[in-house]
């Protein structure tokens, strides 16, 4: 472990980082851009089979690490091969951040750091095993998983990072007494902007980027209040969909929906965008809707979407969560409903597309979450004092 007073902290992700786009891929490089703001010298190491580089993105170091062609390895050899990595190029950093994949990749992680005398910070911003992503996820092997996970690997990282207060509040219980938790909002790179607003005649539509998921966004309960609201409104209106990826049972009844409603023209997906893509379709739409059913997963997250929308100061109607409570109120900076509340998420629907100034009013208001509370740079201070705290444990 290095002994410069200089706070030196090394992020591990396995992504093709800086060209991808996933929500943690941002936060990761958002997390990093605050600890270098604050003065810590930081640098993120991406493993990759084709290429050997050093290079500066957005201010950030990155440093591909070449690696050998792992197809056709066991997840065991490959989490080996990976905590070999980290031990062999990560032993000059005082803190390593990485984000959780499984708890045995984990396991090495912490034993590879822990052999050069580093520490190993985490960020959580599921509850652990909680999400049903495959047929072949069963409910009591998921709790087994969640439990091993709480009570016998987070106690061994050596800090957290947490984006809900009921995820900071689940890890206090499980967490080693000389261990630390910080809980940071899913953050946001800039200040809210006015995005020039594609000029409408009779055509509108509601956005959802990203996947498609009954227990995390209720595609359900949001197709048949649009159903609802597409009844009651004398105009066009769609609904588009960035992807159409998820669970076939999700997906054949979406299919049935479309059909059955005749929406082909209507319930349009657009498929996986580039950002100027996606960008214009953010720019020419009504709302966005934020439904979160009430379960296991939703009520310790929060939407990474949300910062986003209310950047480009689009519309939102959000469901209830104890989260979301903290930010938003109803009629001031969104139109919140109960989760799953068809009828209330069609009134919603109508109330934004047919009052145009309240749009912009809850737009608005809802905009000046980033500079109160999201942007990333609101979170350097704290963000370091962590770090150093988890580097003297």
């Amino acid at each position: 472990m290095t002994d410069n007073s200089q706070l030196k902290v090394a992020a591990f992700f396995k992504s093709n980082y800086p060209e991808g786009s996933s929500p943690m891929e941002v936060r990761l490089h958002l997390y990093m851009r605050a600890l270098q703001s604050a003065g810590a010298e930081v640098t993120i190491f991406v493993p990759s089979s084709t290429q050997n580089k050093e290079q500066i993105w957005d201010h950030v170091k990155y440093k591909y690490l070449l690696t050998d062609n792992l197809f056709g390895f066991s997840n065991l050899k490959i989490h080996q091969y990976y905590a070999q990595l980290i031990q062999k190029n990560l032993h000059g950093y005082d803190v390593i951040f990485t984000c959780l994949d499984n708890d045995n990749q984990i396991k090495h992680y912490i034993k590879a750091v822990n052999s050069f005398g580093g520490k190993l910070v985490m960020e959580m911003n599921e509850n652990p095993y909680s999400i049903i992503g495959s047929r072949k996820d069963f409910r009591f092997m998921l709790f087994c998983k969640r439990w091993y996970f709480l009570n016998f690997v987070a106690p061994k990282v050596h800090g957290l990072i947490v984006i809900s207060r009921n995820l900071e509040t689940l890890f206090n219980r499980y967490k080693s007494k000389k261990n630390y938790i910080i809980r940071v909002p899913i953050l946001s790179a800039n200040f809210a902007t006015k995005i020039n607003k594609t000029p409408k005649i009779d055509h509108h539509y509601i956005l959802h980027a990203g996947s498609l998921s009954e227990q995390k966004d209720g595609i359900k309960a949001m197709l048949t209040a649009y159903k609802i609201a597409k009844s009651k409104l004398n105009r066009e209106l769609s609904f588009f969909f960035t992807q159409n990826k998820g669970l076939p049972k999700l997906l054949r009844w979406i299919n049935q929906f479309i059909s059955l409603n005749q929406f082909e023209k209507n319930i349009v997906f657009k498929g996986i965008l580039s950002p100027n893509e996606l960008e214009k379709l953010y720019a020419s739409c009504d709302l966005a809707i934020i439904n979160k059913p009430k379960n296991f997963q939703n009520d310790f997250n929060f939407s990474s979407k949300i910062p986003e929308l209310i950047q480009r100061k689009i519309p939102l109607i959000i469901s209830r969560t104890k989260e979301h409570e903290f930010y938003f109120r109803h009629d001031y900076n969104c139109y919140l409903v109960e989760p799953n509340d068809e009828e209330a998420i069609a009134k919603g629907i109508i109330k934004i597309i047919t009052d145009k100034k309240y749009g912009e009013f809850i737009a608005e208001n809802a905009s000046k979450l980033i500079e109160s509370d999201f942007y990333f740079l609101n979170h350097q201070k704290s963000l370091f004092e962590f770090f150093n705290n988890v580097k003297s444990s």
